[in-house]
């Protein structure tokens, strides 16, 4: 029998859509330097779109992660106690 991994129990319950206000912040502040980088053309339409849409994968490979750092620290300290 094949259990799911946790990063698929992630993926499972969406849990990804969550935002923290920090993550929407750091959003914005990427996001206002690759506009002025388009506008002083040091990067196209095209290229922006894709460093802001490998940001939001990179988000949520990291939100994954923590998911499932925080579940084994969770089962680690429930089995200390």
């Amino acid at each position: 029998m094949n259990y799911p991994t946790l990063e698929d129990i992630f993926w499972e319950f969406n849990l990804n859509p969550v935002k923290t206000p920090d993550i929407v912040e750091m959003d914005k502040c990427i996001n206002g330097y690759l506009d002025k980088l388009v506008d002083k053309n040091k990067l196209s339409d095209g290229e922006a779109d894709c460093i802001a849409e490998l940001i939001g994968e990179m988000n949520s490979v990291c939100k994954a992660a923590a998911f499932r750092k925080g579940f084994h620290l969770a089962v680690k300290l429930f089995i200390e106690n």
